[in-house]
């Protein structure tokens, strides 16, 4: 399956109010081009970060008991919180550039070069 086609049916159902804001299909893709850019680049740092965090956390085992209160090293709701909460920042501040890039005209964005 392609990956574009995937991410954009992702965007449809994270973001449905905006979609039906553009009927011509070009600034749709555009709208879903630049909001799945933003996406695809929080996610890998997500993966990164998650990554290296479960083998610090492992490395670091007799460090971190001594410093965790009635928290496990692989706490289960940390792991996935953080990254919730990144991910849901990143879209908001994606949205208003997704908008714009939306809303602007190809030829008109390469005459202002």
């Amino acid at each position: 399956m392609d990956a574009g086609f995937s991410r954009q049916g992702v965007l449809t159902l994270s973001v449905p109010f905006l979609a039906d804001s553009y009927q011509d299909p070009a600034s749709q893709d555009r709208f879903y081009d630049a909001l799945g850019r933003a996406l695809a680049l929080t996610s890998m740092g997500v993966a990164v970060g998650l990554s290296a965090g479960l083998l610090l956390s492992r490395v670091l085992a007799g460090m971190l008991s001594g410093v965790l209160f009635e928290v496990s090293r692989l706490d289960p709701w940390a792991f996935l919180a953080g990254p919730a909460a990144l991910l849901a920042v990143a879209l908001l501040a994606a949205l208003l550039p997704a908008v714009r890039a939306g809303r602007v005209d190809p030829a008109e964005a390469l005459r202002a070069e």
